[in-house]
């Protein structure tokens, strides 16, 4: 694999460096690795940024995003989510447009900003009905008790976790 990536480099093919970034990043990922794991990823965004193609830009910048939350640096995986948000639409991708606003969502509800967190899971919740992946309508709807829930309205909260619940089973 290293050997992959400096040949793409010594050669300058911007696919084989990109594959080799997007694997090595993948197993640092699989060994728990997540901060070397973003900043690899971070390479392959930027290779695979110049080439143009929508969906590996997609990819990328979605891992990316994930990385950094799972590190719990929620100003880079928002910065990342939202990046990810056009490139998504242009390729025409709705589940993974929906992805970046579930995700969205969640991080707002972290930092308290509700208001937004439900403009997302609203943007979310409309795509999501358009392609009608059921586990994914679920975690949406999850996702809205999580809001309701840290807003102080239980009752609410649990009419979503209970709806999410009813998706799950069917």
């Amino acid at each position: 694999l290293l050997k992959a990536l400096k040949a793409g480099k010594e050669t300058a093919d911007t696919i084989t460096i990109a594959a080799a970034y997007d694997v090595l990043s993948y197993l640092y990922e699989l060994q728990g690795n997540i901060p070397e794991a973003a900043k690899i990823r971070y390479d392959y965004l930027k290779v695979i940024e110049h080439s143009g193609d929508k969906n590996a830009i997609v990819h990328a910048t979605a891992q990316l995003a994930l990385n950094y939350k799972d590190l719990g640096n929620n100003q880079e995986a928002m910065k990342y989510f939202k990046q990810g948000l056009q490139p998504a639409k242009e390729a025409g991708d709705k589940v993974e447009e929906t992805f970046f606003h579930s995700n969205i969502a969640d991080l707002y509800i972290a930092s308290g900003n509700f208001t937004e967190a439900m403009n997302h899971y609203t943007a979310a919740l409309q795509l999501a009905y358009q392609f009608k992946d059921v586990p994914v309508l679920a975690d949406i709807h999850h996702g809205m008790g999580n809001l309701y829930q840290a807003k102080g309205n239980y009752t609410e909260a649990l009419n979503y976790y209970l709806f999410a619940a009813g998706e799950f089973k069917s």
